[in-house]
């Protein structure tokens, strides 16, 4: 009998790191042209009350569905997300500019540290291109809002316009 049970635990368990590694790790670079970001900044656990609105801002977002990471069965969107001039060709964002440019890292999970984080270091550069694809860098940090863990968030890619 005890054996019975310990190799069905063994084929339940193998079952489920097979699943989790079975998704397909997808990711999406767009931006928003005439757009803002808009969130409950009083309650940034309700990451659904975040949306990219009519604005005078490009919006830049990055999607990913996070499979395939380390201790995650789940698959649920995370963004990063900021806002520049509607007018730019080029930036580069800082710690400084952070704020002003709504610079947030967004888990949708059900997880400690689900919802809206603001950026709080490092940089971000753009520069758009003849065909107007933005070419993007991300090398900036996060602090989880629940277990004060840092998120190190590394993205490099072209965003191209979503169109509605």
């Amino acid at each position: 009998m005890r054996t019975k049970i310990v190799k069905l635990v063994v084929i339940l368990l193998a079952a489920m790191n097979l699943t989790a590694q079975d998704v397909e790790f997808k990711e999406e670079f767009r931006y928003h042209s005439g757009a803002r970001i808009e969130y409950d900044r009083g309650r940034p656990h309700l990451q659904e009350k975040y949306e990219v609105i009519p604005g005078d801002r490009l919006v830049f977002e990055y999607i990913t569905n996070n499979a395939g990471e380390p201790g995650n069965a789940m698959v649920a969107e995370t963004y990063i997300s900021f806002q520049v001039g509607d007018t730019a060709d080029a930036f580069v964002l800082n710690a400084d500019d952070f704020e002003s440019s709504e610079a947030i890292y967004i888990q949708m999970c059900r997880c400690q540290d689900k919802g809206i984080q603001p950026l709080n270091r490092g940089t971000i550069k753009g520069k758009k291109d003849k065909n107007g694809i933005w070419n993007v860098e991300i090398d900036a940090y996060a602090t989880g809002r629940r277990s004060g863990g840092t998120y190190h968030l590394e993205v490099r890619g072209a965003f191209k316009e979503k169109s509605e």
